[in-house]
């Protein structure tokens, strides 16, 4: 997609269509769609504002994928390098500087790897006990 914002509504229909293809949305309501939508939406705007630099030229791939049990999603920018070595967390108050701190607070697993002047967020989400435990959750509450 283009490094532009208003490109971010293909976002929600993306992870929206994978929640369904992996039936994942009918047992655990929209709980975990919104969590991954919310992950996935903070790294392309993240990519778009701070690597790509709002460059239309310059666009950020998106993949969702399921192996061994997890979510995988992963954000490919083309614009300058960046660290997740040191997010601390962000100040209530402040416009923005909460993107990577709510990414890391969602997703079991950040990693941040440049490979060939391409910035590759991945980001994985350990589903394997998803299903059990949102199920065990709805009966509790019965």
């Amino acid at each position: 997609m283009p490094s532009s914002l208003k490109h971010l509504s293909k976002i929600d229909a993306y992870v929206e269509h994978f929640i369904k293809l992996m039936d994942l949305e009918e047992e655990c309501g929209n709980d975990i769609c919104f969590k991954l939508n919310l992950a996935l939406t903070e790294a392309v705007v993240n990519a778009i504002k701070h690597a790509n630099k709002y460059d239309i030229s310059k666009v950020v791939k998106v993949q969702m994928k399921l192996s061994s049990g997890k979510i995988i999603m992963t954000v490919r920018d083309f614009g300058g390098r960046y660290s997740i070595d040191e997010v601390k967390k962000p100040n209530p108050l402040a416009d923005s500087g909460r993107g990577l701190y709510v990414i890391m607070n969602i997703m079991d697993q950040v990693d941040l790897r440049t490979v060939n002047s391409q910035n590759l967020l991945i980001m994985k989400k350990d589903i394997s006990n998803l299903k059990s435990s949102c199920k065990a959750e709805k009966e509790a509450k019965k």
